[in-house]
């Protein structure tokens, strides 16, 4: 039996609040950010100040800002802590903002084993193959000083999820048929893998758990920012993207056994 009010008659649950994706407003132009070297940034980010003087990562276009909103979201709803992010006008154009952080290279943090979080890894491989994101490499983590550590530790914080296939409306046909490999990370970082057992079987049960209310209302947190309707950027259709999430968290024990087989 549920709960019941004074009177006797059930409380229907409350949903939980959750915040509407944040404005930003810009002071400068976005300009071109110089890559890591050895890598690659397929959507060209830029570099802009806001009006109360910090550094932001202004994406483009509709698609990616769409897809990084939705991801960034979904990666709070299941636990992950990320940048602050949000959307911001630069000029005309709408842009996905990912606020800037100091160190953008962390390889040379986990070879010398002052990440405090890289368990993060093994929650990312998981929220990775849920959203079948095809882009997880060294570029797409960034640090911040890890607050209660001694000089020189740090935080772990993900960042770029445009290529996440389920939140870019890829057919889940053309999703199922794309090999779990694509989905582990690249390069030197997957060597950091911690593959903790527990830590993965808990991502996995924390997003198997989710209802269909929560994913909802996680993706619809895009589109009524602070009052003002995202009008030229098509969202995700929420009903297709609601039953494809859902279906692939029931998947998850059997693909993230497949994908650690090629770890």
């Amino acid at each position: 039996m549920g709960l019941l009010d004074a009177s006797g008659k059930p409380v229907e649950p409350q949903r939980r609040q959750l915040a509407r994706v944040r404005w930003y407003h810009l002071a400068t132009a976005p300009t071109a950010i110089a890559a890591i070297p050895g890598l690659i940034y397929s959507t060209g980010p830029r570099c802009a100040q806001t009006k109360k003087g910090d550094l932001v990562v202004c994406k483009t276009p509709n698609d990616v800002i769409a897809a990084e909103c939705a991801g960034h979201a979904l990666a709070e709803l299941v636990g992950i802590e990320t940048v602050r992010w949000g959307v911001a006008r630069a000029g005309a154009e709408l842009v996905f903002i990912s606020e800037y952080q100091e160190h953008r290279d962390v390889l040379p943090f986990l070879e010398a084993r002052v990440a405090t979080n890289r368990d993060l890894l093994d929650r990312l491989l998981v929220f990775d193959v849920w959203v079948a994101n095809i882009d997880r490499n060294e570029g797409s983590l960034v640090g911040r000083a890890a607050v209660s550590q001694k000089a020189g530790f740090i935080e772990l914080l993900p960042i770029d999820v445009e290529r996440a296939q389920l939140l870019r409306e890829v057919s889940i046909f053309t999703v199922t048929e794309t090999s779990v490999r694509e989905m582990l990370p690249r390069g030197r970082l997957l060597h950091h893998l911690p593959k903790d057992g527990p830590t993965i079987d808990r991502m996995i049960q924390r997003i198997g758990g989710l209802s269909a209310q929560d994913i909802r209302d996680s993706l619809d947190r895009m589109r009524v920012p602070d009052g003002s309707l995202i009008s030229d950027v098509p969202m995700l259709d929420l009903d297709k993207a609601v039953h494809a999430l859902q279906s692939r968290a029931r998947q998850l024990p059997r693909l993230i056994t497949e994908a650690l087989e090629h770890v």
